[in-house]
């Protein structure tokens, strides 16, 4: 092999060896970022949210008496179309207009009432915005929870 030939395959080694470097670096700058600060904010607002919806007064009983959501949900559990009739319709959908939601209910014994909106957010490409539980009765603990659903990115 002359030098002339030698020197031409080192420097296309050299252009394989910038092109792939390029590609991988190209992958990681384009890939998208992951806000882990900005998910955290949205569960704190969605946190505050719920915390300032069940300390929410209502007029729905009685014009002098005023009831908390609170009180509602306390009354409602177990059954759940009665927590849907007196909370779902006149207060929670009318709060979230254009936002999927699931609101849960638990109260230790007993299994959890869910109280979705629509579809019980079931598509896998929306951001989900959990809450952390917020007990809302000592005795016996009972606890609500509420996820936020956006729609696909």
């Amino acid at each position: 092999m002359k030098k002339g030939q030698i020197e031409i395959i080192g420097l296309a080694v050299i252009i394989i060896i910038l092109a792939v470097s390029l590609i991988i670096a190209l992958f990681f700058i384009l890939k998208p970022k992951i806000n882990v600060l900005e998910d955290q904010r949205q569960s704190i607002r969605a946190s505050s949210l719920l915390n300032t919806l069940i300390e929410t007064n209502t007029n729905l009983t009685d014009k002098n008496n005023k009831t908390t959501i609170k009180d509602l949900l306390i009354a409602c559990y177990p059954n759940q179309q009665n927590c849907e009739k007196n909370i779902k319709e006149p207060i929670l959908n009318k709060i979230f207009n254009n936002t999927e939601y699931i609101l849960i209910i638990k109260q230790d014994p007993g299994g959890p009432i869910k109280i979705p909106n629509k579809d019980d957010c079931q598509n896998p490409r929306a951001d989900k915005i959990n809450t952390d539980p917020i007990v809302i009765q000592a005795t016996p603990r009972m606890t609500i929870s509420l996820t936020l659903c956006s729609p696909e990115r």
